[in-house]
């Protein structure tokens, strides 16, 4: 009996401690189970994380410097249309206009750097510093998220006028007062005006206005003799002949405006274009960046986006994120020498 008892001790204290060794295994397990989700977890693309954490989870605004109907609002709107497609989210386009631009401009580079609000930089976004008083942004407020396009200038008269060409333009403008419209200040329209006054010996009468749109409207009204322009702004009374272009600052002729010949053809070495790209503020966070730019680069490469683009006179010239960040530094550069090189200073007028 007593040998029994002794065997059946021990048979009970080996089941007791098999139990506290499963149960501390157990316990181990979960704790090394939960330690490798927070390590999963913590290891997640920061896309992955932003898409996590609901961005975007409300509209999203684009500010346009510039009034309704000019180049960048149209570019910006049938951008926006496309766009939000694959974002997921309203993109709400918004014209802050008043100062040439530089309103919308420091609306946009003093917003809070969420991904919420947007903004359309050009070529006189970077050099507002140079030009204009009492501005607050360069290049390095913003943060490029795509490139949309790439437009030239477009010199243009009413179709009844008795100018039919670059030479008849020339030879007014040495023979007395003519005029020209530009939308803005210190676009890219300015330059082209400053190299052709240079080149050609003659000088003109700067008439400005808040944008591209009110420029087309006096052009047509016959208020001034010509305009400086941008295509989307022309293209439906360049079709419907109700304006004429006498030429266009490409290397080459474009299909769109095939009638107009080039600055280069006709004996002037004139070649500018405005770029159009959609930024945030500088410090926005960069899987934000990540998400817009790809739903941004997928609207730019949809079939429907470039068709309204042509229709409007527009061609895509996508460039993503890092592309855009490489052409806005080299363009901040070739426009610091440019002004040099014309003697330009903060205030002085074009």
């Amino acid at each position: 009996m007593k040998k029994f008892s002794l065997s059946f001790l021990v048979l009970m204290m080996v089941i007791f401690l098999a139990a506290c060794g499963s149960a501390s295994n157990t316990a181990q397990e979960k704790t090394e189970t939960k330690t490798n989700e927070n390590t999963n977890q913590q290891e997640k693309p920061a896309q992955e994380t932003a898409k996590n954490d609901g961005f975007p989870e409300k509209p999203v605004r684009l500010i346009v410097q510039y009034p309704a109907g000019g180049g960048v609002d149209v570019t910006a709107r049938l951008f926006a249309k496309h766009a939000e497609k694959y974002l997921g989210q309203k993109i709400i386009v918004e014209n802050k206009t008043g100062g040439s631009g530089a309103i919308g401009v420091t609306s946009v580079a003093t917003s809070k750097p969420d991904g919420y609000t947007l903004g359309v930089v050009i070529p006189n976004t970077i050099t507002d510093e140079l030009l204009l008083t009492d501005i607050k942004y360069n290049a390095d407020s913003f943060a490029p998220i795509v490139q949309i396009n790439a437009d030239p200038s477009i010199l243009a008269v009413k179709s009844d006028s008795p100018i039919k060409s670059l030479e008849d333009f020339i030879n007014k403008a040495k023979s007395g007062k003519t005029t020209i419209g530009i939308g803005a200040v210190w676009t890219t329209n300015d330059f082209v005006k400053l190299q052709l006054e240079k080149e050609a010996g003659i000088e003109l009468t700067r008439i400005p206005y808040q944008g591209g749109a009110p420029v087309t409207q006096s052009l047509l009204a016959g208020d001034i003799d010509s305009g400086t322009q941008y295509p989307g702004e022309i293209i439906d009374y360049y079709k419907s002949g109700e304006l004429r272009g006498l030429a266009i600052s490409t290397p080459e002729n474009v299909d769109t405006f095939s009638e107009i010949p080039t600055f280069k053809e006709q004996g002037y070495d004139i070649e500018f274009n405005i770029w159009r790209m959609i930024a945030a503020p500088a410090g926005t966070p960069q899987e934000h960046i990540d998400v817009l730019e790809e739903a941004f680069m997928k609207a730019l490469e949809d079939p429907e986006t470039a068709k309204d683009f042509n229709n409007a006179g527009l061609e895509i010239s996508a460039l993503n994120s890092a592309q855009s960040q490489e052409k806005l530094k080299s363009e901040a550069e070739k426009y610091k020498a440019i002004i040099s090189d014309l003697g330009l200073e903060p205030g002085a007028n074009p």
